[in-house]
């Protein structure tokens, strides 16, 4: 599932009542119901980033396509950020 606290700190996690992000412990709302498995490879307990990086995950080329897609369908407003000028 995908939550987000009021700090901008979006979680990707099966289940939480508090923000993800270490440190936060801010109240979490459920933002999706869709569970984007491959996170859990990172880590048993999923991924926390802040919403403006958010960006960082279109970028990384170690990101599987179909994880960047579904990223994408979720946050639909969502660029990846411009490097030196190009897209």
């Amino acid at each position: 599932m995908i939550y987000r606290c009021p700090d901008g700190h979006i979680s990707f996690a099966r289940e939480l009542r508090h923000c993800g992000m270490k440190g936060c412990g801010m109240p979490a709302e459920t933002v999706s119901d869709r569970d984007i498995e491959w996170f859990y490879k990172i880590s048993p307990d999923g991924l926390a980033i802040g919403e403006k990086d958010l960006p960082k995950i279109l970028d990384d080329r170690k990101m599987p396509k179909e994880v960047k897609e579904a990223v994408k369908e979720e946050f639909p407003d969502l660029k990846r950020k411009k490097r030196f000028g190009f897209v």
